[in-house]
């Protein structure tokens, strides 16, 4: 793209969010994705950036539209949903852009050249929590496919115990959401196949407390379960201890090849920049930039 083109589509996403942030919307409670309104090429048409919902509850999403706002001057309705439903949207063309956390399903749109721009912008960890007696064997693993593949092992094995509720037993707590951390999930269990099933592993209401919750819950110690740190931070007091933490987490921004805003642009630029990044490391919380 020239010069000329970056700059008209620059002045006219500016334009568009200009016209919406004088029409009252301001900064909104995000949309849910039920609701997310049809795409439209009308002047004054609402820029609606897609963010995982793991980064709505935890502030995130709300702290980056200010600082778009403010350092842009861009006006962005957010709507929140998991991941992988919000990079259905992108690959339908009814989302013009999102922030997302599901490498597998992110690395399949952008081979077949379905979201454009794809790219890292923000990095956190997540950490496997389970029970204090840990009876799968897995704390300090460094190896999370391993690990997994110990899980299963274990939750076949004590599948007895676990429906009888003995202190021996090893159960799982699954995400009930199409999130970054189901993703995640689905393919460290998916070498197992038909193994990864039975009563050791259960899948949790949709929510992103509603695992470690039914985790703590679990019969005689707890379950072990998958957890993005800045969730686990409002999880309050629970029986559950870190039995492998750090683990990398990246949240990826990309636009969609069939739906074009002159806006998605200039929030994806931003976000690379210098403010860009300023921004995103200054909301702390064990978020941070790519290194």
């Amino acid at each position: 793209m020239d010069r000329r083109h970056f700059l008209a589509g620059s002045a006219a996403a500016l334009a568009l969010a200009q016209t919406h942030a004088q029409s009252g919307s301001g900064l909104r409670p995000p949309i849910s994705l039920d609701k997310l309104p049809p795409p439209s090429a009308g002047k004054g048409e609402p820029f609606v950036f897609g963010v995982e919902t793991m980064m709505v509850e935890n502030g995130f999403a709300d702290y980056i539209r200010k600082a778009i706002a403010r350092d842009v001057g861009l006006a962005v309705d957010i709507v929140s949903g998991p991941s992988v439903d919000l990079l259905d949207k992108l690959e339908a063309g009814t989302l013009a852009a999102a922030l997302t956390n599901a490498p597998n399903r992110e690395a399949l749109l952008d081979k077949k050249g379905l979201i454009i721009g794809y790219r890292p912008v923000v990095v956190t960890t997540s950490v496997l929590l389970g029970p204090p007696k840990d009876p799968a064997g897995i704390k300090g693993m460094t190896n999370l496919a391993q690990a997994y593949a110990r899980l299963v092992e274990m939750g076949t094995q004590t599948a007895a115990q676990v429906q009888t509720g003995q202190a021996d037993g090893c159960g799982y707590v699954a995400q009930g959401e199409n999130s970054g951390t189901r993703d995640l999930e689905a393919g460290l269990f998916k070498p197992a196949g038909a193994k990864a099933s039975g009563a050791w592993l259960r899948t949790a209401p949709a929510g992103s407390l509603s695992a470690v919750k039914l985790a703590s819950q679990w019969p005689v110690g707890g379950a072990y379960t998958l957890i993005e740190q800045s969730v686990l931070a409002r999880a309050g007091k629970i029986p559950l201890k870190p039995v492998i933490d750090g683990i990398p987490t990246t949240y990826t921004v990309a636009r969609s090849f069939r739906y074009t805003h002159p806006a998605a642009n200039m929030l994806m630029g931003w976000l690379v920049t210098s403010t860009g990044k300023a921004a995103i490391n200054g909301f702390k919380r064990g978020y941070h930039t790519p290194t």
